[in-house]
């Protein structure tokens, strides 16, 4: 419940062509007062910290917040009365217990010899963060790829608290939590079932409440050959990221699945910042099978992203991956969800043809 002497700020800036937010948040905690914020790129998922590492008298924190808000108007930022709050909790970064599934990478032949196998189901391949989401009475709770305990936007604590004890897997993306499983309800273990079936009660459970939460988007499940085609052709003419296919009979496992797949019109790899370049862009590096660093080109950062600092990891789009660089690389932004572990050239499925794996890898 908000009291009277909570407040908030949400700051937005396009200085030098960034456009991102910074929310601020003076609240109780404990016996005293925090002064929490939230910032990052708009419209994607923010990072989270605190000004005051332990509780404060209010007056104390009322003076930080309100200098703050002055430094961060100082520095460019203006008020922005729509800005999304996003929630700050204590246990952010613990571990939820839950080890999502993941999708294993396939080529184009593939994918187009399961669009006339009957046993598999197609969605569309979000661009977003993995955010799997635990309701338990009424309480919304957000997590990320490696289960851990994330911030998530406050507003789907109220919209999403209808659905009273229930377990769902999507993406955040953007302003909008994308929804494509439900893996528990009313304290049943869905996991153990085939995806038609859990599909099928996450379908049910979305119609049975009178309206949609306004931030919360069904990815729809196409299970004839028609209609998976039909979302391919889609994808490609509005050079989306791609599609997920599923067996329709398969359970949910722990990590990367056979029965759970993805083909993706690009590729992305997980990069860390080598060196800032001139000209708004980046060094890249992979790590080798020994976790040496090894350089992989550059990528030019839009001017509605910052540029990130050196030892940041980031998603990078490309088409081919060449052993030393990739071809037509795009940024695609900071990832908080993964470590360096996960930067490796082993993560690379789509080598340039001509190329081996073996060389790529090298």
């Amino acid at each position: 419940m908000t009291t009277s002497n909570e407040k908030s700020a949400h700051l937005w800036s396009t200085k030098g062509g960034s456009d991102k937010l910074y929310n601020l948040f003076l609240r109780p905690k404990a016996e005293g007062w925090v002064v929490d914020y939230t910032n990052g790129k708009r419209g994607g998922a923010l990072q989270s910290g605190t000004k005051t590492q332990e509780p404060v008298a209010y007056e104390a924190a009322l003076k930080l917040f309100e200098a703050t808000v002055r430094s961060k108007v100082k520095d460019g930022y203006g008020t922005v009365e729509s800005g999304q709050a996003y929630t700050n909790s204590e246990f952010a970064g613990r571990a939820t217990g839950l080890d999502v599934q993941l999708l294993s990478s396939i080529d184009e032949e593939t994918c187009m010899a399961l669009l006339q196998d009957d046993a598999w189901v197609a969605q569309l391949k979000e661009n977003g963060e993995r955010r799997p989401l635990f309701i338990k009475d009424g309480d919304v709770t957000g997590a990320n790829r490696s289960g851990l305990t994330v911030h998530i936007p406050a507003i789907w604590r109220s919209d999403f608290a209808q659905y009273t004890n229930a377990t769902f897997d999507g993406e955040h993306v953007g302003d909008a939590y994308a929804v494509f499983d439900l893996l528990s309800l009313n304290n049943e273990d869905l996991t153990v079932l085939p995806f038609a079936a859990r599909y099928l009660r996450l379908v049910n459970l979305l119609e049975s409440h009178p309206t949609l939460p306004p931030s919360l988007r069904l990815v729809e499940a196409h299970a004839t050959t028609s209609t998976k085609e039909r979302l391919l052709q889609h994808v490609r003419a509005k050079k989306l990221e791609g599609v997920c296919l599923k067996r329709a009979s398969s359970t949910y496992s722990a990590g990367r699945s056979k029965d759970a797949l993805k083909f993706k019109l690009t590729d992305s790899a997980t990069c860390i910042v080598v060196r800032r370049n001139a000209q708004r862009s980046v060094a890249l590096g992979l790590r080798d099978a020994s976790g040496v660093l090894i350089e992989q080109g550059n990528v030019t950062i839009p001017a509605n992203h910052a540029v990130p600092e050196v030892g940041s990891l980031v998603e990078v789009e490309f088409l081919y991956y060449t052993g030393s660089a990739f071809e037509q690389p795009v940024y695609g932004g900071v990832r908080t969800d993964l470590s360096e572990e996960d930067a490796r050239i082993d993560q690379i499925t789509r080598i340039k043809p001509g190329i081996s794996l073996e060389m790529a890898c090298a």
